[in-house]
């Protein structure tokens, strides 16, 4: 994943936030949890790479 594209999921998690903030729509929370646990996934595998690979 580059940069950019982890750049746009941490923006799509943000506009969610303020989304469910603004309307308290259930849809919007689902979808936000989703998200928030497709980055939580990301940001281990990238923190738990060797070194080497980076």
């Amino acid at each position: 994943m580059t940069l950019l594209s982890f750049a746009l999921r941490i923006k799509e998690v943000r506009d969610l936030q303020n989304s469910y903030a603004a309307t308290r729509d259930i849809n919007v929370l689902a979808r936000l949890k989703d998200m928030e646990k497709e980055l939580d996934r990301l940001i281990h595998s990238i923190v738990t790479t060797p070194r080497t690979l980076l």
